[in-house]
């Protein structure tokens, strides 16, 4: 099984990796491309281009990039493409639905950057830049807007951009044909959590982990407006110096990540509930990112040590095999199907 990791350059990191599951739980590196902090990486449906973010530019200019890349026969990346994102300190990407147009989150000028993907997986010059405002009451997290993902909403042509700064959903119509986007909503959710990242549950369902609580909540989605409809604490008791980094569903379950207390929490989903089923320390030191794979096994970004497969146990993560690579921060499987 192929797999593909952005890592911190600033912290040891090769770049974008392209990696190799196989027997007995062996993993190696098959080729990497160097750009500095590739922190987000995707891939197109028929997985032969990924797409990642890059904390520098592609010319000398400020704020960040966008990058496409090929793959070659062995699955290592090969570069195509780069593009300013003009916003600052891109943090997270997707693709539209049809896949002709990469949307970017710029988490320190609160920002989303659209580009258009040209035949092949290149990407084409920025087509708009779309500037949130607002800010929360942590001083030094939420002093203005920070655009940290943005996910495409099924069946609504709408793209939703989790806000950290301004504590806000921010969720706009796309224009098919142009790309563009326009505001629909913004959706207040309480103040200082701090909103991350959301995942798709079953039908309406959604759920968000906030970095700055330490929690998940469960939304739902429904004639195009918001509902929040619970909150779960993702730690046994508080601590100041975690933050949650990384949610997952799958399988009847959600799974949040927590850096500083190096744990993942487990719930259980149950209709429109979440049910907590333990809070489970990981092989390694802040657990960035992380992917369940079908197998059971589960793949560890840890930032600040390796990539650990991983198999849950009643009292924590087992760890398989490791995969000596600094600063990964996200990771990305190619399974048959995605987890």
């Amino acid at each position: 099984m192929l797999f593909y990791l952005g890592t911190y350059t600033q912290r040891g990191g090769a770049g974008v990796l392209g990696c190799e599951l196989g027997a007995e739980n062996a993993m190696r590196v098959i080729g990497s491309v160097f750009l500095k902090d590739p922190t987000y990486v995707i891939a197109n449906a028929r997985r032969d281009r990924l797409f990642c973010v890059c904390e520098a530019p592609a010319e000398g200019e400020e704020g960040g990039s966008a990058a496409s890349f090929s793959l070659g026969e062995d699955g290592a990346p090969v570069l195509l493409s780069r593009q300013n994102a003009v916003g600052r300190g891109p943090c997270h990407l997707c693709l539209s639905p049809d896949e002709r147009f990469l949307y970017l989150a710029n988490y320190v000028s609160g920002s989303v950057s659209v580009f258009p993907v040209e035949e092949g997986g290149r990407l084409g010059a920025l087509l708009q830049l779309v500037q949130h405002e607002g800010h929360g009451p942590n001083p030094d997290r939420q002093e203005g807007p920070h655009a940290h993902q943005v996910v495409f909403l099924p069946q609504e042509n709408a793209l939703c951009c989790v806000d950290l700064g301004a504590d806000a959903l921010f969720t706009y119509a796309q224009d098919r044909d142009t790309g563009r986007l326009s505001l629909n909503d913004r959706f207040s959710l309480p103040a200082g959590y701090g909103p991350r990242h959301l995942a798709k549950g079953e039908g309406n369902l959604f759920y968000l982990a906030h970095e700055l609580k330490s929690a998940v909540s469960v939304l739902r989605r429904e004639d195009g407006q918001w509902t929040l409809l619970e909150t779960h604490s993702t730690l046994p008791a508080p601590q100041a110096s975690n933050t949650v980094a990384a949610v997952r569903v799958f399988e009847g379950r959600v799974m949040v990540s927590n850096r500083g207390h190096d744990s993942i929490a487990v719930f259980a989903i149950e209709g429109e509930r979440l049910r907590p089923l333990g809070i489970f320390p990981t092989p390694g030191p802040v657990p960035r990112d992380f992917y369940p794979l079908k197998d059971g096994r589960v793949l560890i970004a840890h930032q600040e040590g390796d990539v650990t497969l991983a198999r849950l146990a009643e009292d924590g993560f087992i760890p398989l095999s490791h995969l000596d690579v600094r600063g990964a921060v996200c990771v990305l499987p190619f399974e048959e199907e995605m987890a």
